[in-house]
């Protein structure tokens, strides 16, 4: 690396600390980026890291949510092995965010524009396109820290690939090595997927290439060292990879619902239920959003303060409402339930795209169009579904992931490589003027005139009504809702004719300067730089639309939510070890905010047990016949927190009726299956218990099925009347117990049942029975005993010490790829 190149690299990040900053300015003034994803995160994770805080050691469990769930996809502490995985994430996030994650966007696309050996004008339009890209700040905004790191990490593993292709082997398995580190490390696997599908697309196009031109055995030559860094890079995070495996096949992920109720043709073996799945479906016409932002009404809830909605609630309502109403009027009229925004990659950037598909030469063009193409139709989901139903139900795995929409992830920095491709083959003369002249005609006329018939003459084809129109319709409510909702729709309409004018003059005022260069009109640096100015100002608008200054609030303010409620503060006045609550004042089982301060029946995770999606489903959905006491009352929820009065109010009410922590059972009741398993439990209603569909008692029978008689042995026993058990000590990864009885006994614990808890009755390990579809049962003998229950997960076993001999392996390949790449440059320049 000479001094020019180093220079150029120190000048580009300064460059780009200026522009993230530039968009995140409020950060300054000592603001905090306002994400409902990650207070979500810190909802669900707070008790485990609470307790790493004060104890230390890895976090295995936490009772906060669903009445008890693995914490391996949201909090973990330490101890998996993965250190340098976890250096690497801690570096990226010692930033307030999204500092660190916007400078991984734009030094990651960089590297890739470096590795193409791109102009450095080129570089830093195309980094920063990338970065500004509407759908970053969005992600961003709501807290999707870990796609947004893994998309940038996919960039940085093209970027090693091309390295190597570009005979610079050691620099590229290095690069491509830390970008694989970085991608297992964030671990976002639906990204992970797409982006072994696009190197899938470029294997093939490089393969049947090199097969043509009689090249391959110096392709294969490539290969090995890149190999040997994607194995090395699975090393240091193996463990936590197999964990994730192996728990996503007891989840709503990649588990299979044992209910016959529960297994239909929606929902695949071991995958999501497909309605659930292609929830967020780009609409067909949506697509052209990617060039005309605002043509599906852009967010939903977008300011659009000069409308015709302005002008009808300022007439009716003076102009104070007329802006508090149009600073979040919900234009989005696509067909997914709610988006922050459109994933708009630049008009510049997709004419430059286009362009790109005529100018440059190299096969590589083939599979980038090709993977685009394949990602633009996962991204429409069911509105495609001839193709998108038979990917989902035969492409292995892929029935684990939802959000069709984010198979546009990628294409995000590969529109705009492509496009800073093209420039670079134009301005620095690798195609003739000529051809640039006819190609640019070209990409004009199709990007130019799709900004035109689809954006200014939109109206021609949409009436810019929505499905949810008619909700938002008694949302509205009133006489003149009509009125309000029509003025809405035309100003959806005007949302898409205002950015069709403004695509159009973008596209035209970048090919006029490319136009003027080919014709010696102005210098090509100065021409870059103009497109470049362009790009900046088409990209940061809209972007500062999707994080600007009201999606940053004071630390004070921020921190407000984790504020306890009255009721919340009622509640925790109880110092009792360990007991439930169940909030029925909130979307009770899709809102982690109460997990904060409590152990929850409910909660919210994307990825939960699905045996206890299978009892929320069946036993425990408010409002339905099935809102069983009794199975609250198994799960020892103390407390329900209800909604009160005219105003809905909170309030506590005390459950006396909660079985507590242990209690041995009269009875044990066997039965065959699953189904007969789960309508044993049927009992009244919480709120109605004139609506009684079972007797299920908790306190005095214990359902069991038959295919865990042998751990029972005698199912026959007496109870003491003066039986006692009860919890002695409250752990993370340990619960202990004393149990107290003159008779051999069955005990029931509310704690819920997973395969990686042990237990052990006065040191001596005894079986777990899964009792009442999702707790924990044990045969206890007569007498005084100490039970212990204990959760270690056994897969840590043997991927732990694998991890850690892989981040040895892998600081050594990393340090010696850069040592080589150093010592062969020092001798390419001594020879030359």
């Amino acid at each position: 690396m000479n001094l020019s190149s180093l220079k150029q690299h120190g000048l580009a990040f300064v460059i780009f600390i200026a522009l993230t900053f530039m968009l995140t300015y409020p950060l300054l003034q000592g603001k905090v980026l306002s994400s409902h994803d990650n207070l979500s995160w810190r909802y669900m994770s707070q008790e485990g890291k609470a307790w790493y805080e004060a104890k230390g050691g890895p976090v295995y469990w936490s009772n906060s949510m669903f009445g008890g769930m693995p914490t391996y996809l949201h909090f973990s502490g330490e101890g998996y092995g993965n250190y340098l995985g976890n250096y690497i994430f801690e570096t990226l996030n010692f930033l307030p965010r999204p500092l660190g994650m916007m400078l991984l966007c734009f030094i990651c696309f960089y590297a890739l524009a470096c590795a193409l050996q791109l102009h450095f004008i080129t570089r830093i339009i195309g980094a920063f396109a990338f970065t500004f890209s509407s759908y970053n700040p969005q992600i961003m905004t709501v807290g999707h820290d870990t796609k947004v790191m893994t998309i940038a990490f996919a960039a940085l593993v093209l970027s090693g690939i091309f390295y190597s292709l570009n005979n610079r082997k050691w620099l590229g398995v290095s690069i491509f090595t830390i970008g694989m580190v970085g991608i297992l490390t964030t671990a976002h696997w639906q990204i992970i997927y797409y982006l072994l599908l696009l190197l899938g697309f470029m294997g093939i196009v490089l393969v049947g290439m090199a097969i043509k031109n009689k090249t391959l055995p110096d392709l294969l030559k490539k290969l090995p060292l890149l190999v040997l860094g994607a194995g090395l890079a699975l090393l240091p995070g193996i463990s936590s990879t197999m964990l994730t495996q192996d728990y996503s096949k007891q989840t709503i992920r990649g588990g299979q619902s044992e209910l016959s109720s529960r297994k239909g043709d929606s929902k695949p073996q071991g995958g999501l239920d497909k309605d659930y799945a292609f929830s967020w479906s780009n609409g067909v016409g949506e697509t052209f959003c990617l060039l005309i932002p605002r043509l599906y009404g852009g967010g939903s809830q977008e300011k659009f303060t000069n409308g015709e909605t302005y002008k009808l609630v300022e007439a009716r309502a003076g102009e104070e409402q007329a802006l508090n109403f149009t600073e979040n009027l919900p234009l989005y009229w696509g067909p997914q339930p709610f988006v922050a925004g459109p994933i708009y990659f630049g008009a510049v950037i997709v004419f430059l795209f286009i362009l790109s598909m005529f100018v440059i030469r190299s096969p590589h063009k083939w599979w980038v169009a090709a993977s685009c193409l394949l990602f633009i139709m996962l991204s429409m989901g069911k509105n495609f579904s001839s193709f998108n139903y038979f990917i989902f139900d035969h492409l292995p795995m892929y029935n684990k992931f939802r959000t069709p929409s984010m198979a546009l992830s990628l294409p995000m920095f590969l529109f705009p490589i492509m496009g800073m491709w093209a420039l670079n083959e134009i301005f620095t003369g690798k195609i003739t003027k000529e051809d640039s002249l006819k190609y640019l005609k070209f990409a004009t006329i199709i990007t130019g005139g799709l900004a035109v018939v689809v954006g200014i003459f939109s109206g021609l084809f949409f009436d810019f009504k929505g499905a949810g129109d008619a909700e938002l319709l008694k949302q509205l409510g009133g006489e003149q809702a009509k009125d309000i909702l029509d003025a809405i729709v035309q100003d959806r309409g005007s949302a898409a004719m205002q950015d069709g004018i403004r695509s159009t003059f973008l596209i035209l005022a970048s090919a006029a300067l490319i136009w003027l260069f080919i014709k010696d009109k102005i210098k090509a640096n100065l021409a870059m730089i103009l497109i470049g100015v362009l790009c900046f100002f088409d990209l940061f608008l809209v972007a500062q639309n999707y994080m600007g200054v009201k999606n940053f609030e004071d630390k004070d303010e921020a921190e407000q939510v984790f504020t306890p409620r009255p009721v919340d503060q009622q509640i925790l006045q109880d110092k009792d070890l360990m007991y439930r609550v169940q909030d029925f004042t909130i979307n009770t089982y899709n809102d982690a905010k109460p997990s904060y301060f409590h152990k929850m029946v409910g909660g919210y995770h994307p990825a939960k047990l699905e045996m206890y999606q299978d009892l929320i489903e069946m036993q425990m959905s408010p409002g339905s016949p099935h809102n069983n006491k009794e199975v609250y009352n198994m799960l020892n929820t103390k407390y329900y927190i209800v909604p009160a009065g005219q105003q809905g109010q909170a309030q506590v009410i005390p459950n006396t009726e909660a079985c507590g922590n242990a209690w041995f059972v009269n009875e044990i009741k066997m039965v065959a299956t699953a189904d007969e398993e789960m309508a044993a439990l049927n009992a009244p209603n919480l709120f109605d218990t004139t609506q009684v569909i079972g007797n299920f008692n908790p306190r005095t029978t214990a359902i069991v099925r038959n295919t865990q008689k042998e751990m029972l042995g005698n199912t026959q026993f007496v109870k003491d009347s003066n039986a006692s058990i009860k919890l002695t000590d409250y752990g993370i990864n340990n619960l202990n117990y004393e149990s107290n009885s003159t008779q051999a006994g069955f005990a029931v614990f509310s704690d819920i049942y997973y395969k990686d808890w042990t237990a052990k009755i006065d040191g001596k390990e005894t079986p777990i029975v899964r009792t009442n579809y999702v707790l924990r049962g044990l045969n206890i003998p007569a007498g005084k005993h100490k039970i212990e229950f204990s959760i270690y997960p056994s897969i840590l076993k043997k991927g732990t010490p694998i991890s850690i001999a892989g981040n040895i392996l892998v600081l050594l390949m990393i340090g010696f790829g850069f040592y080589k790449s150093r010592k062969e440059n020092t001798e390419r320049n001594s020879a030359s």
